[in-house]
C-alpha cells in the first residue's frame, strides 16, 4: 500500500508542476528534490535486486547443509 500512496503523491506533484507557470519553480524543485528521484528510480530497484539475491543465496546455503 505505501507504494501506491507514493505513486499518487508523485502524480500529484507532477500535475502541480504542469499547472505552475514556467517561472523556474520546476527547476528549483528538481534542484532540491532531485535526490529523491535518484533514490526512487535508481537506488530502490537495485536494493530490491540485491535483496532477492540474498534470499536466494541463503536458501541455497540451507539446502547444501
Amino acid at each position: 500500500m505505501p507504494v501506491v500512496g507514493l505513486g499518487w503523491a508523485l502524480a500529484l506533484v507532477a500535475a502541480m508542476l504542469r499547472e505552475t507557470p514556467d517561472t523556474g519553480a520546476a527547476k528549483v524543485f528538481a534542484l532540491f528534490f532531485g535526490w529523491a528521484y535518484a533514490l526512487l528510480v535508481w537506488f530502490l530497484p537495485w536494493l530490491f535486486i540485491y535483496g532477492i539475491i540474498q534470499v536466494v543465496r541463503r536458501r541455497w546455503a540451507e539446502r547444501k547443509d
